[in-house]
């Protein structure tokens, strides 16, 4: 049976990935007495004994539940969309595996936000024309803008978590409400459903 018949399942799958991540980063946050919004990071939270396993399982979970959904991508939205979200939510799976101090955290991390914010910018681009690919494209320039104005110091915070809070949210957004296969919005085709 092709797979393009579990169009429905996908984008539950879809929809369910970015809901696991930030109710697990929500749940280590308050789990953590000693995390700062304005000072850590938000994988300090993976490798602190209170909020660690929370936080690095839900990463897991949300980035393996969105593989199915970057396949549905691929197919209604193009090749290079599907890709560059499937390799960023693999990366995100890879920031709860190798918690903050191991050698690939870095790699993984930066590599989730970089390649959320390719499929954003692609598929924007590519949808344009349309109002959702408009916004799409105005959500992968504000988290690039958010990064800049961090790093220039125009945030009031010193630590990562916020911008990659923020990070989150519009990936979050992109996938629920703006993509070209929205997995909260009902657009579904018969054999979707």
């Amino acid at each position: 049976m092709p797979l393009r018949r579990f169009g429905g399942r996908r984008r539950a799958a879809g929809a369910a990935s970015p809901a696991v991540a930030l109710g697990g980063i929500l749940l280590a946050t308050a789990l953590d007495p000693t995390f700062s919004w304005t000072a850590d990071a938000l994988s300090d939270l993976g490798v602190r004994a209170p909020s660690a396993l929370a936080f690095n399982a839900s990463l897991v979970g949300g980035g393996l539940l969105g593989l199915p959904y970057a396949h549905l991508l691929a197919e209604r939205g193009g090749r290079a969309v599907g890709v560059s979200f499937g390799g960023g939510t693999l990366c995100l799976a890879g920031v709860g595996l190798f918690p903050s101090g191991t050698a690939l955290h870095a790699p993984v991390a930066v590599g989730f936000f970089l390649l959320a914010t390719v499929a954003l910018a692609v598929d924007g681009a590519a949808r344009r024309n349309e109002s959702t690919g408009r916004l799409t494209l105005a959500l992968a320039a504000g988290h690039v803008l958010a990064w800049v104005t961090w790093g220039a110091g125009l945030w009031p915070a010193t630590g990562l978590a916020l911008p990659e809070f923020v990070g989150a949210l519009v990936v979050a957004a992109w996938v629920w409400l703006l993509g070209p296969v929205p997995a909260l919005v009902d657009g579904r085709t018969d054999c979707e459903r």
